[in-house]
């Protein structure tokens, strides 16, 4: 039962890291939107702060999943197979409420991040197509590893 709280205890700590992560990339959206580059910056260094405890909090949670499974005679089982497992009703059913919360706010996070991403290519795509319209434009090369060498051309001017 022990180590059941201990398993609660640290996806409660998760649940509440992945909202902060969350929080973190609404804001980090809202500045890249609207072109506030050091407040971006400071997102994505608060972020490695808050993916750093990420990966502490998930080596704990498998560390413990692993003393449940040894006691419980399982190998190798999944969070739903842990719950499962579980006789204690109370138990199950908050590992169940967590299990659900978990799932719901990394797919929030996951919705995020590639809002973040679709933000970063038309910022960039914006950019380039400002430098084509003033007539600097990149040429390319590949190298031998299919490497992508730029080498900016200057100014080009039309008649």
């Amino acid at each position: 039962m022990e180590t059941i709280q201990n398993l609660i205890g640290v996806l409660k700590q998760q649940l509440d890291l992945y909202h902060s992560i969350y929080d973190l990339l609404r804001e980090e959206k809202s500045y890249i939107s609207k072109w506030q580059i050091d407040k971006t910056l400071e997102t994505v260094k608060q972020k490695e702060t808050l993916l750093y405890k990420e990966k502490l909090l998930d080596e704990a949670r498998e560390k413990i999943a692993k003393s449940i499974q040894k006691s419980m005679n399982l190998k190798n089982a999944s969070l739903m197979e842990l719950i499962d497992a579980c006789t204690d009703e109370p138990l199950k059913n908050e590992l169940i409420n967590l299990r659900k919360e978990i799932l719901d706010i990394t797919n929030k996070i996951y919705s995020e991040n590639m809002a973040i991403k679709i933000l970063y290519h038309t910022n960039l795509q914006l950019i380039r197509d400002f430098f084509e319209q003033i007539g600097m434009v990149e040429n390319s090369s590949y190298d031998n590893y299919g490497t992508v060498n730029l080498k900016s051309t200057g100014v080009v001017r039309s008649a």
